[in-house]
């Protein structure tokens, strides 16, 4: 929190997205001990063994990661990391699962690039996820995409041979009784002490919220 205080005028946030989403840049940094961190955004459902993607060997790559899969299927999003970012679509990366390189991290010293991205450029699409990919542009390890089976489009791989949903975007289980791969909550969700009012989130969640996403 220190640290971000120090920048947090120059970060850019709107709906969502509030300063935590930042945190992931400063992990390296937070965790010297480390020298691989995985990170996993709490809108997810884990269906693997994740032990399985933490052992992924990423040598001197600086990231392991898997496509965005609303930029390189929708024009409009495609069209702007290639004309903004400088990035193919093919080549940007979602951020929501990530396997940082610490060690690398910590000898580019990608914090600071990151600082220095901040007085200089503001991206207002994805956030920290553009500079990112910025920063580890030509250096992503790209990862099995059974690991981040996103929302959009069609999934690389059976439902039951998904090891990780990811309800990226507006699409939360939570908001919409039919979600894409909603059951995959659900099943997990009845078994903790916030079921019910998880439910209640669901029956009250307005046609003016979903009107907003």
């Amino acid at each position: 929190k220190e640290e971000l205080k120090k920048i947090e005028k120059k970060i850019s946030l709107r709906d969502y997205y509030t300063a935590t989403t930042y945190y992931r840049v400063f992990i390296a940094n937070m965790y010297p001990e480390y020298d691989k961190v995985l990170y996993v955004d709490s809108d997810t459902i884990i269906r693997d063994d994740i032990a399985n993607l933490y052992q992924y060997d990423l040598g001197k790559k600086y990231i392991g990661a898997v496509r965005d899969q609303l930029v390189v299927q929708v024009d409009i999003y495609g069209d702007y990391v290639e004309k903004v970012l400088g990035i193919s679509r093919g080549a940007y990366f979602n951020a929501g699962v990530v396997l940082i390189n610490c060690e690398e991290f910590r000898k580019k010293n990608i914090l600071k690039q990151f600082v220095d991205l901040l007085g200089t450029y503001t991206f207002v699409v994805a956030q920290d996820q553009d500079y990112l990919n910025i920063l580890c542009k030509d250096n992503v390890l790209w990862l099995d995409p059974r690991w981040n089976v996103q929302m959009i489009g069609e999934a690389p791989c059976e439902d039951d041979k998904i090891k990780l949903v990811h309800y990226n975007l507006a699409e939360k289980p939570w908001h919409y009784e039919k979600c894409r791969y909603g059951e995959f909550f659900w099943e997990y969700a009845k078994k903790t002490a916030k079921y019910d009012e998880l439910q209640e989130i669901l029956k009250n969640y307005s046609r003016e919220d979903q009107e907003k996403d």
